[in-house]
């Protein structure tokens, strides 16, 4: 059995190894498509199938994007898979158009809503129907949140039949283990993420900003690459800037997020929208507590005073309500925060149980 995974970068897949390796175990011969980057050679070593494209992302070229399109067609011709899996808007739609010729099963999986479906102008017009002509043979459709599943219900995207709720990949809960809560008297909270606007660092900075003036012993850490190709990017002479502020610490970029989570008490996630934030998740099955938005994608997740605390989206001052709201808690309160988080994710969003599902839907198309 042939499968073949198609994303924007080899990178993308980097975040899922565990679910390739399990689809290896299952059977598959896994084939990857997705831009020529570092991880290609890690993904061959491992001896998974790869086939370097260049896929621009902002590319409006359509005889580029044609171009593409006629390279895709050759490789899955060449390669004549019994599935295929489609991750980020460019492959998914293309996922979708290509489905039209070969027949093949197709899953695709939105793994979070991004500036086509919401900002209007005519390009994301364009954008937001042709996702919807290129669905209309797509056998299923993941979604990672009920907002996302909803929205595309009701705004006619995709077929009541076609959609299924998948909350993203899991988590490796025995390789993200709970870590001993620390008992300092300076109280640390971390923003974990790529360096975006839209992952509301703006506003967990200005409630930095707001805190330290009576709350010294508060601290305040940034860990994240800096995305330059994103339209949401923040520019490094930005970081710089707040770093001699001294309002945040920002620690750079780390392929291992362990070692940061354990020493912070907190963290914090302000962003606007989310598929499945899987910060939140590592963060919560090393037994720390979270403060995230009302957002689609974080609210699937956080549970107010229970594992954490919610604040509203875009709003600075809800933040540092939260912040503080946090930081009046006794070491107990917020290590049973922690052991609630630990508990949910063992519970439903372990690897092994989200696998399972992924693996149903799968296996329900290849008989």
């Amino acid at each position: 059995m042939k499968i073949v995974l198609f994303a924007n970068t080899f990178e993308y897949f980097s975040l899922r190894v565990n679910f390739l390796k399990k689809l290896k175990d299952s059977g598959f011969d896994v084939y990857l498509i997705g831009t020529k980057d570092k991880f290609e050679k890690y993904f061959s070593d491992m001896q998974f199938k790869t086939i370097p494209l260049s896929i621009d992302r902002k590319s409006r070229n359509p005889i580029k994007e044609l171009y593409l399109l006629v390279r895709i067609f050759r490789t899955l011709k060449d390669i004549k898979p019994n599935i295929i899996l489609g991750f980020t808007i460019k492959p998914v739609i293309y996922c979708g158009i290509l489905n039209y010729i070969f027949k093949i099963p197709v899953i695709n999986t939105m793994t979070g809503l991004g500036p086509y479906f919401f900002k209007r102008n005519f390009f994301n017009f364009f954008i937001k129907n042709l996702f919807k002509i290129s669905q209309k043979k797509i056998n299923k459709v993941i979604l990672q949140n009920k907002d996302d599943y909803d929205f595309f219900i009701k705004n006619n995207l995709i077929k009541d039949l076609q959609a299924t709720l998948i909350p993203g990949f899991g988590i490796n809960s025995k390789y993200f283990f709970t870590s001993k809560y620390p008992k300092n008297e300076k109280i640390t909270f971390i923003l974990i993420g790529r360096m975006l606007w839209n992952k509301g660092i703006g506003e967990y900075v200005e409630a930095a900003k707001m805190i330290k003036k009576d709350k010294p012993n508060f601290h305040f850490q940034l860990l994240g690459s800096i995305d330059k190709e994103n339209a949401y990017c923040i520019a490094k002479e930005q970081i710089d800037h707040w770093k001699e502020e001294k309002v945040v610490e920002y620690l750079g970029y780390t392929d291992d997020v362990r070692p940061f989570i354990s020493k912070a008490d907190c963290v914090v996630l302000p962003s606007y929208r989310e598929g499945m934030p899987r910060v939140l998740l590592q963060a919560c099955a090393m037994g720390r507590p979270i403060i995230a938005t009302n957002v689609p994608g974080c609210r699937d997740i956080i549970k107010d005073n229970q594992n954490g605390f919610i604040c509203d989206a875009e709003d600075a001052n809800s933040l540092k309500t939260a912040l503080n709201k946090f930081g009046k808690l006794t070491f107990e309160e917020k290590e049973k925060m922690g052991l609630e988080a630990r508990s949910m994710i063992e519970n439903q969003f372990d690897e092994k149980i989200v696998f399972k599902s992924f693996l149903y839907e799968i296996q329900s198309l290849v008989k």
